[in-house]
């Protein structure tokens, strides 16, 4: 073998790094002339890349770029989590830690290595969401989101925003995605309820008489209480005290601002019973009657001699009026008068005259009558009398 520098042999020492060749030569006289680089003692370059981060946005890997400027170099990677290219310029790693690149020229078997850093952010950004409850007077509210991030809103009826609080108006369940700068999210969700439930209402009313003249209304229901009527009639009462007949509307209105209505009637009962009261005559033969007395209700008779009576018919021996009241079940009154007559007399007593009297013209009564007896009477004598079952009506007088 002889070398370019003249020098011959298997191996070329002591010179500066540079190109040589070699020419090898057989037995046969064939020749090769095989070129060699000697680099000399140098280390290679090395570089390991930047120090990299492991975040929601790669996936949990990372790629670490490492380089030499040295040509012919090998490259060997070393690290917690290498899951490919570790003999290769870049490397693919998935946990934190350092890796370190080792590059080599084989030629000279001199070797550098270099370091890179990586490590993991995954650290969620964190979401709170909260929702409400939508009501008859409450129509829209705002959802309130917070986190480390940007917003991102969905919902009923596809509904979607970017903002950090949105304002909705239909029940159902949001839900909030918050990304954060590393790229990782978090999401909670926020009900908005929905409160119509009506508060019912119950209105009960009465019935107005001549002796009841003022009613209670009732109500019942969930919530407040306000009434209305006749003449401008209001009250906030749940039990409220009217005295006119009509129609009472109640409306309930409950903590959700829904209302409920009902309505109470009042109804006017002052119906007179009626009376009618019948009397009658007494006579010599008829010596008590019975009273009749009609209507609907219950009867009170008042009359002479301080006569009472509640019987409907009651019987009488007395004459004189009669007055019937008759009470209905309302209370209302009705009254009547009833006359009973008496056709009974007392007995007449003719005292004696000086004079000739013809004979009287009586008619024959129960009662006793005095008459004188018939014939001439002297003017000095007295009067003779007899009694009969007459009543004298009119005496028959002469001069």
């Amino acid at each position: 073998m002889e070398w370019s520098t003249g020098a011959t042999g298997a191996t070329l020492s002591n010179v500066p790094a540079g190109s040589y060749s070699v020419t090898i030569s057989d037995s046969r006289g064939c020749t090769f002339v095989l070129p060699v680089e000697i680099g000399g003692t140098a280390v290679p370059n090395v570089d390991a890349g930047a120090d990299a981060q492991i975040t929601c946005l790669n996936n949990g890997q990372v790629v670490l770029d490492g380089s030499s400027s040295t040509p012919g170099v090998t490259f060997s990677w070393s690290g917690p989590g290498i899951v490919s290219g570790g003999s290769t310029e870049d490397v693919t790693v998935d946990e934190q830690g350092t890796y370190t690149l080792t590059v080599t020229n084989p030629q000279t078997g001199c070797s550098s290595t270099d370091a890179a850093s990586v490590t993991v952010n995954n650290t969620l950004p964190g979401a709170t969401a909260t929702g409400g409850t939508l009501t008859c007077t409450t129509t829209s509210i705002m959802l309130t989101g917070s986190g480390n991030g940007s917003f991102s809103w969905t919902g009923p009826n596809n509904f979607t925003s970017q903002d950090q609080n949105p304002t909705v108006s239909v029940a159902g369940t949001y839900v909030l995605t918050v990304t954060g700068a590393n790229g990782c999210t978090s999401t909670d969700n926020a009900e908005v309820i929905l409160d119509d439930e009506a508060p019912g209402a119950t209105a009960t009313g009465g019935t107005l008489t001549c002796t009841t003249t003022s009613v209670m209304l009732t109500g019942s229901g969930n919530g407040s209480f306000s009434w209305t009527g006749p003449n401008n009639f209001t009250s906030q009462d749940q039990n409220p005290t009217v005295s006119v007949a009509g129609t009472y509307v109640l409306t309930v209105t409950g903590s959700n601002g829904c209302t409920s209505t009902d309505n109470a009637e009042v109804i006017l009962d002052d119906e007179a019973p009626g009376a009618t009261a019948t009397g009658g005559t007494l006579t010599c033969t008829t010596t008590s009657i019975m009273l009749t007395g009609s209507g609907n209700g219950s009867f009170s008779w008042t009359g002479p001699n301080n006569f009472t009576s509640q019987e409907q018919n009651p019987t009488v021996s007395v004459a004189g009026t009669y007055v019937l009241t008759v009470t209905g079940a309302n209370g209302c009154t009705s009254t009547d008068n009833a006359e009973v007559i008496s056709m009974m007399k007392l007995p007449v007593q003719l005292q004696p005259v000086v004079r000739s009297l013809a004979p009287p013209r009586a008619l024959c009564s129960p009662a006793a009558a005095t008459v004188p007896s018939p014939g001439p009477v002297p003017t000095t004598s007295p009067a003779r009398t007899r009694t009969r079952p007459c009543r004298l009506l009119e005496p028959m007088c002469s001069p």
